[in-house]
């Protein structure tokens, strides 16, 4: 996966990946009970690898806030159509 991005966030962002803690992070739907899956069951969860920030500052509040926060959000700052 890492060589298919190119070594850069899925997210499109243009970061580039790191190896370490700060550094790339996997990203996965979440599920409930993600904990609890077996190996391959959690493999088939992964999105993509995505850079340190993408995954905690904009993924990760995107979850939160779901769609129907989110989308209305990219409207008003004017970010899409």
């Amino acid at each position: 996966m890492w060589h298919a991005q190119d070594g850069k966030c899925a997210v499109g962002c243009g970061g580039t990946l790191k190896d370490g803690p700060g550094g790339a992070c996997v990203d996965h739907k979440h599920v409930p009970n993600y904990k609890k899956l077996v190996d391959a069951e959690r493999r088939a969860l992964v999105r993509g690898i995505v850079c340190f920030f993408c995954n905690w500052k904009v993924l990760g509040i995107m979850e939160r806030a779901g769609p129907h926060r989110c989308v209305p959000a990219i409207r008003y700052l004017g970010w899409a159509a």
